[in-house]
């Protein structure tokens, strides 16, 4: 009897076999969702050293102009107050509050500096003399 049933089972598989694969193809399914973001790739060679730039312009001359003369720094008692001379104007810091850089036009003006304090003249191309 169980070389029977064991027929009648193997028969089965077989009948089962053939006929798997003989329907008709189904539709093809839609596109997938995308896919998460991979990692970061490694950063790649430098690119090759161009060629030399052009000659840049000169620039503006710039000369430190002292206030009062003869007076020189003496840390951390003596600090004589000096201006800029761009393109023949004089500018210095002004403080008021807010520093901030001022044109100096020719003029008399008094210096208050720390330990060297003077009156001083101003004439045009930053040109500082004693009063």
């Amino acid at each position: 009897m169980k070389v029977k049933i064991y027929l009648i089972l193997c028969s089965l598989l077989g009948i089962m076999l053939l006929f798997q694969g003989c329907g008709v193809t189904g539709p093809t399914g839609g596109i997938g969702a995308t896919g998460a973001t991979g990692p970061q790739g490694p950063s790649g060679q430098d690119g090759t050293i161009g060629p030399q730039g052009p000659r840049g312009a000169d620039g503006t001359a710039i000369t430190v102009v002292q206030f009062c003369a003869g007076a020189t720094t003496t840390y951390p008692s003596d600090f004589p107050e000096q201006g800029l001379c761009i393109n023949g104007n004089l500018y210095a810091v002004y403080n008021f509050n807010v520093d901030y850089l001022a044109l100096i036009a020719p003029g008399n003006y008094y210096s208050n500096a720390q330990g060297t304090s003077c009156n001083f003249k101003v004439s045009t191309n930053c040109v500082v003399s004693p009063l």
